[in-house]
């Protein structure tokens, strides 16, 4: 249900889960969230991500990097993980808040109507 209402509010998304996995591949290649995720540090060239509604797909994002994506009650063993929080999707665009516990920090995506990142806020807890 809730895939057809992003489908609903993205009529540019032919394919849902490609358009919107490829998204995040862009969010996690963006120089202000990548410097969060150190994929050069041990353990942290996998990053897990908690199933959403967004992507639900593995990724490769670089050499370095590649999420997975897992079920929620399976994080409690994970160090590296991200939780998409929201997704709220407007005439103008998009915003997407994810927190990334192990940096202790959350990202706030704001994209416009063409799915491009116009705006990363960071908040560290």
């Amino acid at each position: 249900m809730l895939a057809l209402l992003f489908m609903g509010l993205n009529p540019k998304a032919d394919n849902l889960v490609t358009d919107n996995c490829a998204l995040l591949k862009e969010i996690f290649l963006n120089k202000e969230v990548a410097e969060f995720l150190h994929t050069n540090s041990e353990g942290r060239d996998i990053l897990y991500v908690v199933k959403n509604n967004l992507c639900n797909s593995d990724i490769d994002i670089s050499k370095s990097l590649k999420v997975v994506s897992v079920e929620q009650k399976d994080i409690s063993n994970k160090k590296n993980y991200l939780k998409i929080m929201d997704v709220e999707t407007t005439k103008s665009g998009m915003t997407i808040i994810m927190e990334y516990p192990i940096e202790g920090a959350e990202f706030t995506i704001t994209l416009d109507s063409n799915n491009k990142i116009i705006n990363v806020g960071i908040i560290e807890f």
